[in-house]
């Protein structure tokens, strides 16, 4: 994204919508570098570029079954 990093974005998402939105990253900065802040700004999951197409279509079944948290 050329004006804002996916880790601010998220970050921005969780300020202002806590955990009504869940949110995948997807990254090719790998889970060392780019998955541990993810999570810990409360992404849903991380997956790292290239990614398994069936395991995001996994990951969005999950995340559509799962209640969301927060105000």
């Amino acid at each position: 994204m050329p004006d804002i990093s996916g880790l601010s974005l998220l970050s921005l998402l969780k300020q202002f919508y806590f955990n009504r939105i869940p949110v995948i990253v997807i990254s090719s900065l790998g889970k060392d570098q780019a998955g541990a802040s993810a999570m810990d700004l409360g992404a849903y999951a991380f997956l790292e570029k290239p990614f398994d197409f069936d395991e995001l279509l996994k990951k969005v079944a999950e995340m559509v079954s799962y209640p969301a948290t927060g105000s």
